[in-house]
Order: structure tokens, then sequence, then C-alpha cells
């Protein structure tokens, strides 16, 4: 680039940094940059169109690392689903029947399975260690992690949902 205009050079490397990096499409910004009138005089971060397609850009990306690391938690995700959902599903359901029609749903699943979890992970550590002579630290660690990878998956997948294209 041969600018003496830092704004102009930053705008372009600020394109070059959020894009996907494929040379076809970068040409086909760069010509609608350059059509927004890209000069000395016109700053493009100053132009509306030239931000909306900077959001673009960056959204997309942003969407391809949320949907990346969706795809790389799964995994970790369906272990969570088998290592707690014998906890959570049963209990969820039987405190569903208690607060039927009750808008305290939420804050007694809280307070019962935030007491009630680390009795289960001891439990389920123990009999793990049994059944598969793997150590009982291990899956004391396992569990709760497995739970909040879960979450996640989950949070990645809703972020990924939520960016426009």
């Amino acid at each position: 680039m041969t600018s003496s205009d830092l704004n102009i050079i930053s705008s372009w490397q600020k394109l070059i940094t959020y894009h996907n990096n494929d040379i076809n499409s970068l040409h086909k910004v760069g010509f609608l940059l350059s059509g927004f009138g890209i000069n000395p005089n016109n700053h493009p971060v100053q132009h509306e169109s030239s931000k909306i397609i900077l959001e673009a850009l960056h959204n997309k990306t942003q969407r391809m690392k949320n949907l990346t690391i969706f795809i790389l938690l799964i995994p970790f995700a369906l272990a969570g689903i088998l290592l707690n959902g014998i906890f959570y599903f049963p209990l969820r359901t039987w405190i569903k029947k208690i607060t039927e029609g009750s808008i305290f749903l939420d804050s007694v699943s809280f307070g019962i399975m935030s007491f009630l979890f680390p009795v289960f992970s001891i439990l389920e550590s123990i009999l793990f260690n049994y059944l598969f002579g793997i150590h009982f630290v291990f899956w004391l660690i396992a569990i709760p992690l497995s739970a909040w990878l879960l979450l996640e998956c989950r949070y990645q997948f809703y972020k990924f949902a939520s960016l426009k294209n």
C-alpha cells in the first residue's frame, strides 16, 4: 500500500484482519470499499457503508470462530450429558412436579441442585472408580468439568446462531 495516511492503512489492516482470508471475496470487498471512496480525504471508517461492511466481515469471522469452538466441544458436551444427565433430568422433573404452577422453579432448582450436586459427584466418582478403575480424583474433576463444557458448548451455539451473516 502506498499511502501516507495512517487512517487508510489502518482501515485496510482491519479489513484484512477481520476477513476470512479468501482472496476472491477479499477482492470483492476491496472493490466495494474502493467504490465508497477510500482516498486520503475520505476515511472509510467514517463512511457508514464501510462500517457496515467491516461489521459484516467481523460477524462472519466471529460466526466461524463460534462454530469451530462449538464443533470442538461436542464430544465433551456429550460426555457432560452422559455423566450429569443421570442426576439432572430426574431431579429437574421431580422439582417441576413440586413447584407446578409456582414462580419458584428456578430458585428451588438452584438451591436443591447446588446442595446435592457435590454429593452426587462424590458418589458417582466412587462408583466410576470401582467400575472403570480410573482414579477417584479424575472423576471428581471430570464430572463438573463436563457439565461446564456442556454449558459452554450450548453458549457457543447460541452465539453462532444469533450473529447475522
